[in-house]
């Protein structure tokens, strides 16, 4: 547009409008010839012609010659002169054109130009807009931006720097922010990022620690991009700083949380495994303790968890206190172990005494009074295992082993514990065996009434006949309650000994059966369903069953075994409290759980004819049991003797080799039973 414009003023310029004075041309030229043939034409016709008539006449003749010359003149004059004006309005009309075209073209170019001022109106407000928007993400953006020059000098900072740093912008603008920033131990970070910059002008994920205005340090995770000034060209470094202190924070308590104990404050299992690997890789000879509290859960079920968490807590800092150069670490609830490095045999054995003084001694928990026993299983390295997890099966034998011959007593791994293992894996198997093919067999051993010597109910036995270990039955129960595998035994018994009462007429067979049930069938979760699910399946009358249980299913948790007798008993079934008189028996548990009856321990009745002491416990039970409402059922009567003193003290019930052995269920016959002293 400006180029056509400067085209149009050229061509003006170039033709200038000029028109010469034509009226004063015309009148001289006129005045000129009519002067001349007045002067000239009179003198040569009074020359030629000397007749005044003809003189007259051709005067005349003059006068219209005249007339007609000069009108001839002045039509070629005033020709030549429209000719002049003709052009010149040709001209006039071109430039006028010239000039319309002209003014469309700046009425064009002021309408674009208004346009483009509108636009750039626009634009303007745009970019004011975009500015106020840039500058609000710059300051009011969570993270920390800082612009800088690649000497460290800062350029400028937004408010959230000043806000979280401490620092006033006054103070810093122009000054090395790596001076006051950063701590000199860390100063490595931020000359390798500024090379890095320099090479890929783009750097993430750069985390050093920050040294606020009042010296407290900050974790940030940095971003930094490398940009030219598109002004003054210089190259500038922004960083984006996020605190990530908090997180960081967190991650350390986590991780503490991963590694530490939360309730002793001792390394637990996590770190124990790496440790364990890490000294095997190093070759190092070391010992493992492997410690278990004996009947720990007692003392949590008579005063409560919170006793218990203080006792392991101040034994766990004591073991600390009292071995500081061995590792302790907390395996899982009562359970401890302890590392020591570079040890003999010798120096074991003395240390497993130390340990055992140290714990076992009254220990004051608040206002209770406990005096713990401990097991403690122990393995060796290299003797005993070459890697960290042939390691740990060596140290879970020993103490098993411990647990298994009695409390109080220490362990250590030797290879005839692993064939004791290998043993019971090989029992284990055939128990799943014996189940899947249904090689277990159902006796009984009848109980009868002291008073009339009739048989009242009979005990349900399991046997395992032609067992391919020649494996007691005790053994192989033990064997079964250690693997678990009890749970399916007992409902092997239950479901075959529902069976076989309902194949049977209360004539020939009005006899209570009592079951025994496992602590572990006890506490299931699956058992009254189990059991509602079996009384539909044979339409058993529960009243005709009494199910065994020992007080070992009340030790963890008294108030959910209550609830699982008091649901057993609204079926129907009797309950009765088996073994008691062993271990733990407490008369709380006679007082406030509805049993029908107890049953006294063998262990009782084979010294109540020499033991005085043992004959008045048994009197002062039965006595305390018939005030209570309950039955006593004496076990293990082998002799008359027992028999007649329990006959004396009015026992209710008793069984054992004197009145019958234990036979297979398919061959009961009341009439082979009846006892006669």
């Amino acid at each position: 547009m400006n180029e056509r414009i400067i085209e149009i003023e050229k061509d003006l310029q170039s033709k200038p409008l000029t028109q010469r004075n034509n009226p004063f041309r015309t009148v001289a030229i006129y005045f000129l010839f009519g002067f001349l043939w007045i002067l000239f034409s009179d003198k040569i016709l009074a020359s030629v012609v000397t007749d005044p008539a003809t003189y007259q006449t051709i005067q005349t003749y003059k006068g219209w010659i005249y007339v007609t010359l000069t009108s001839v003149g002045l039509f070629f004059i005033i020709r030549l002169d429209y000719r002049e004006i003709f052009g010149l309005n040709r001209d006039i009309s071109d430039r006028s054109q010239q000039l319309l075209t002209y003014n469309e073209e700046l009425i064009a170019m002021e309408e674009e130009l208004n346009q483009k001022i509108s636009v750039l109106y626009e634009t303007t407000e745009a970019l004011d807009e975009q500015k106020k928007y840039v500058y609000e993400i710059y300051n009011s953006s969570n993270a920390i931006i800082m612009v800088w020059n690649l000497n460290g000098e800062l350029i400028d900072v937004n408010e959230q720097f000043v806000e979280l740093l401490g620092y006033e912008m006054d103070d810093i603008i122009g000054k090395n922010w790596m001076s006051f920033l950063i701590l000199p131990s860390e100063e490595h970070i931020i000359k390798e990022m500024i090379e890095r910059l320099k090479i890929s002008h783009r750097v993430s994920n750069v985390e050093n620690k920050v040294v606020k205005f009042d010296g407290e340090v900050l974790d940030i995770l940095w971003n930094d991009a490398l940009i030219q000034n598109p002004i003054s060209g210089e190259v500038n470094v922004v960083s984006f700083g996020v605190d990530i202190t908090r997180q960081r924070e967190a991650e350390k308590e986590m991780l503490k949380l991963a590694y530490v104990d939360a309730l002793t404050e001792l390394q637990n299992s996590v770190v124990f495994e790496a440790h364990l690997q890490r000294y095997v890789k190093m070759n190092m000879t070391f010992a493992i303790y492997y410690i278990d509290i004996d009947d720990f859960k007692r003392l949590n079920d008579i005063h409560g968890h919170q006793k218990g968490n203080v006792f392991l807590k101040k034994y766990g800092q004591t073991l600390l206190r009292h071995f500081p150069t061995l590792e302790v670490f907390r395996w899982c609830e009562d359970e401890f172990l302890l590392i020591e490095k570079n040890i003999s045999e010798d120096i074991r054995d003395r240390r497993t005494n130390e340990i055992k003084m140290m714990t076992q001694r009254e220990w004051l928990i608040d206002d209770v009074s406990f005096t713990p026993s401990i097991s403690i299983g122990t393995t060796f390295f290299p003797n005993d295992g070459d890697d960290a997890e042939t390691l740990m099966m060596t140290m879970d034998m020993a103490l098993y082993k411990a647990k298994s011959i009695g409390k109080g007593k220490v362990v250590h791994y030797e290879n005839r514990l692993q064939k004791e293992v290998e043993y019971t894996i090989r029992v284990e198997t055939a128990i799943e065996q014996a189940l899947k093919n249904d090689s277990f067999e159902l006796f009984y051993q009848p109980i009868y009434a002291i008073k009339t010597k009739e048989i009242v109910s009979v005990e349900i036995l399991l046997r395992w006949q032609n067992n391919p270990f020649n494996i007691s039955t005790q053994d192989f129960i033990d064997v079964a309650e250690h693997t678990g595998h009890i749970v399916r035994i007992d409902t092997w018994v239950i479901e075959h000994a529902f069976a076989y009462v309902s194949e049977q007429t209360i004539d020939t067979f009005p006899y209570i059966v009592a079951i025994n049930l496992s602590v572990q069938s006890f506490k299931s979760e699956h058992l009254m369903s189990f059991l509602d699910k079996m009384i539909k399946k044979y339409g058993i009358d529960p009243t005709r069953f009494e199910f065994e249980v020992t007080e070992y299913s009340f030790i963890e948790d008294f108030e959910m075994a209550k609830k699982a007798v008091m649901r057993l008993k609204d079926f129907g079934f009797r309950i009765s409290l088996d073994d008691f008189g062993t271990r733990f028996s407490s008369i709380n548990y006679l007082v406030q759980m509805p049993f029908d009856q107890l049953k006294l321990d063998k262990s009782y009745i084979d010294q109540i004819v020499s033991s005085q002491s043992h004959c008045t416990v048994v009197e002062h039970i039965i006595e305390l049991s018939h005030d209570l409402g309950l039955k006593i059922v004496a076990e293990g009567i082998e002799y008359a003797g027992q028999f007649e003193k329990l006959s004396s003290m009015k026992c209710d019930f008793g069984q054992g080799y004197l009145m019958a052995y234990p036979s297979p269920l398919v061959d009961f016959d009341s009439e082979k039973h009846i006892f006669s002293s």
